[in-house]
């Protein structure tokens, strides 16, 4: 049985459908001890085979040991399932490297399906491997071995320490475009443009298997290529480099690196506080515009395009109380802005603390819901201010302040998209707020 896990014996589809269930209640058995034992949680075997994975782990509700055990535990399961796969497309007489699907995510149950049932014939091997082209089979291997080097270090820092960092947004699209420019160098036939076109599909790859399982949504992985894009690019051409070097060992080095770093800590103790800042001028006095910036009623449907891509969008204002102590609540179409009022100076300056928020977005997901750890915790505001400045000719400067932290790296990149798009909620208040207040001394006027 250990020669024919671990060693090179052919794989007949009785045996590998046998031992794939034997070794699949195995480790949902050892999993569920494991889970049971930190948390005194029971899983259930639809949550674990789920193929969500964010579903999945939620599912089991396990700390960072528990989750760090079940991953060490997971290794030689993997190298069975992918060695056997492999071995089984072989006798099937496949290419071996069919086999490296057990890694795609829903692609895996239907290469695992159709090797079950494939009859036996022993594949010859001829010196171009099969009857793909040299070129082409070195593409597949290159997207499946660029596929494959992005999972660890996702599940590792995610799942494991519930970290966004440098190593998951920076080093793994790297990595992932060394590996898979690298192997199709190999063919020597790879030009500079192919190979940063592989690792670009490689990365696409990921991304939808990211998507398939629930791991991101489509706005998220949509805000993310731009720069995992470039470092794929400039990835690939380390790898191409390394091909004509013989750098097995590079590549090598780096696979390994990549998991191992992904929980290093990479911010400050205390994360930096970022100031979006918007305003707009009203024609209308302070003491006209500040009822309006206190509460508000239903905002018209937005005509803002980023409004209507799932961001949350700003619907309406409401108080309860009034001055210091009373309590504002911002509802939007994720949920409400719970905001205690810590300065009341009407009709000059409003400020407020936020204790509790929503998640700032809804994702377009093939699924219902994506529950992805950045939707809660990767930015968290902290307070807000409205300021009013009485201008010449009975006018008004209404400016909007949001203090908001971000728990995700590199900072500048994910604090340009995040302030943009803060200042776009609040020129959607702001200019609500204006056209309420014109309004009203229009009709005053008249």
């Amino acid at each position: 049985m250990l020669q024919l896990w671990f060693a090179s014996l052919p794989v007949m589809r009785a045996q590998y459908l046998r031992h794939g269930l034997a070794l699949l209640v195995l480790k949902y058995g050892l999993d569920s001890a494991i889970l049971f034992a930190g948390s005194g949680n029971l899983m259930s075997p639809l949550v674990y085979l789920h193929p969500s994975m964010t579903y999945r782990f939620e599912g089991m509700q396990t700390g960072d040991a528990s989750f760090l055990l079940m991953a060490v535990l997971s290794l030689p399961f993997i190298w069975i399932g992918a060695s056997m796969s492999m071995r089984r497309a072989r006798h099937a007489g496949f290419s071996p490297w069919l086999g490296l699907l057990f890694f795609v995510p829903l692609i895996n149950w239907l290469m695992i399906l159709g090797l079950c049932v494939a009859p036996e014939r022993e594949r010859q091997d001829t010196p171009h491997d099969g009857e793909l082209p040299p070129l082409f089979g070195q593409a597949v291997k290159a997207l499946l071995c660029g596929l494959i080097v992005g999972f660890p270090p996702l599940l590792i820092s995610v799942f494991g320490f519930e970290q966004y960092g440098l190593g998951l947004f920076v080093a793994t699209p790297f990595v992932m475009g060394v590996v898979s420019a690298f192997i199709v160098a190999k063919s020597g036939k790879s030009s500079l443009m192919g190979s940063i076109g592989i690792a670009w599909l490689a990365l696409l790859l990921f991304a939808g298997s990211m998507l398939l399982l629930a791991l991101e949504g489509v706005i998220c992985l949509a805000v993310t290529m731009p720069l995992a894009a470039a470092l794929a690019a400039v990835g690939a051409l380390v790898g191409r480099n390394l091909a004509g070097k013989q750098g097995v060992g590079s590549v090598a080095a780096l696979i390994i690196a990549v998991p191992l770093t992904t929980g290093l800590p990479v911010h400050p103790k205390e994360l930096p506080l970022r100031a979006a800042i918007t305003s707009v001028t009203i024609d209308a006095s302070p003491t006209e515009v500040w009822p309006h910036v206190v509460s508000f009623p239903d905002l018209p449907a937005p005509s803002d395009w980023l409004m209507k891509t799932g961001i949350a969008c700003p619907l309406r204002a409401r108080i309860e109380g009034k001055g210091v102590g009373a309590v504002r609540h911002c509802e939007f179409t994720t949920g409400a802005f719970v905001e205690p009022v810590t300065v009341w100076n009407p009709p000059h300056h409003l400020a407020f603390d936020v204790t509790s928020q929503p998640p700032p977005l809804e994702e377009w997901s093939p699924y219902q819901h994506v529950n992805a750890p950045h939707l809660l915790e990767g930015m968290q505001s902290e307070r807000g201010e409205f300021k009013l400045e009485a201008l010449p000719g009975g006018k008004t400067l209404l400016t909007g302040t949001t203090w908001y932290r971000i728990d995700m790296a590199p900072q500048a990149y994910w604090g340009w998209f995040s302030d943009r798009i803060v200042q776009r909620i609040h020129g959607r208040v702001l200019g609500h707020v204006k056209s309420l207040a014109e309004r009203t001394v229009a009709s005053q006027s008249r």
